[in-house]
């Protein structure tokens, strides 16, 4: 979530608004969100692999057979 809001705060930068006034987190996440949808379509229609999920990490000790 903490890369959604450097999006917002690197977005209002470019609205003209860095306080946050006139265009708040609620009604900037929903543009977000559309925004990435978007770009995740775009990247799966011209076979740019896009990760969606991440599995856990496995921890594998040294000198393990």
């Amino acid at each position: 979530m903490s890369q959604a809001f450097a999006a917002i705060r690197s977005a209002r930068a470019y609205i003209n608004d860095v306080n946050g006034i006139t265009w708040t987190d609620a009604m900037l996440m929903p543009l977000l969100t559309e925004a990435y949808t978007e770009l995740v379509q775009d990247l799966d229609v011209n076979q740019v692999g896009v990760l969606k999920q991440q599995s856990t990490v496995i921890t594998v000790p040294a000198l393990t057979l």
